[in-house]
């Protein structure tokens, strides 16, 4: 399997006692944080402001049960974050954070909308690590306090499913012929982790982190506006492919969700199909 199809996943949580900042929000996998970090790996582990991204998140989670994402990206790479609640071994309210790692230019080499089977990947992981998380804490922290949870932090995204088609060729496209996007994000974290909000105009507008945001996403229309003159087009001449290929990309990956569909509602197209022989069956015996 070809290398660009793998992403670098750190793992976040709370409430496991390993290290002097025990049960606070921390790196789990990997359980050492590696010598060489990249400069975004670096900025998402030392720099970003995590306390007020995670209050944010749970202002904004009012059912407290919905899993969310954003995406933070430099010039050489890019990261999709995705964050669920969870609870700790106290059935405290806590949280489980997946960031996975990706080569910017990604969004040029693959055609198959692989910023979206990243996201999905990332909200399976949340959904595996907090339950291995809640079920096994103990035998989880044991691992973790000597080194040996999780010796790999590579990932296949290949294949995933994928998902809200519409929003992920907008936001392809959005990093693909626009500079100056520094992260995409929707309102609990656009304060902190973007300039394009994952959101409406009147969002945009909001005067606790209008002065953030230079464009947006809707979700409507999955349109892209620019709102500041921060973000600019890329010129054609710098794109290594031309826009018949953004067409072609979309339409593949169109045509592969709608195949996928289909796939999934197969079972239940069969038993309409077999409902109605029958009911024919039966109808024409009722006749003779």
């Amino acid at each position: 399997m070809e290398k660009s199809q793998h992403v670098n996943v750190f793992v976040f949580a709370k409430g496991f006692e390993i290290t002097k900042n025990h049960r606070e929000f921390q790196l789990i996998v990997p359980n050492i944080v590696p010598n060489h970090l990249s400069e975004l790996e670096n900025y998402i582990l030392n720099i970003l402001d995590w306390p007020n991204v995670i209050d944010s998140f749970f202002e904004s989670n009012r059912n407290e049960k919905d899993s969310d994402y954003f995406l933070i990206k430099n010039e050489a790479q890019g990261a999709i974050v995705c964050i669920s609640p969870s609870l700790d071994h106290l059935k405290r309210k806590s949280v489980i954070v997946i960031a996975s790692f990706f080569p910017i230019d990604l969004v040029i080499t693959d055609p198959d909308l692989p910023l979206a089977k990243i996201q999905n990947l990332g909200f399976r992981l949340l959904e595996e690590f907090g339950s291995t998380f809640i079920k096994n804490r103990e035998i989880v922290e044991r691992q973790l306090s000597k080194g040996s949870f999780l010796s790999t932090t590579i990932y296949s995204y290949s294949s995933e499913q994928i998902k809200n088609v519409k929003v992920w060729n907008s936001i392809t496209e959005a990093i693909r012929n626009y500079k100056g996007i520094i992260g995409i994000a929707p309102t609990f974290a656009i304060k902190y982790c973007g300039n394009v909000l994952l959101g409406s105009k009147d969002d945009s507008m909001n005067p606790n982190f209008a002065n953030k945001i230079d464009g947006y996403i809707s979700p409507i229309t999955n349109e892209f506006t620019i709102i500041r003159n921060n973000i600019e087009a890329v010129e054609k001449s710098d794109l290594s492919f031309e826009g018949d290929v953004d067409q072609l990309r979309r339409e593949i990956v169109e045509l592969k969700s709608m195949f996928q569909s289909h796939i999934d509602s197969l079972p239940s197209l069969l038993k309409f199909a077999f409902d109605e022989a029958l009911s024919l069956i039966i109808g024409k015996k009722k006749k003779k």
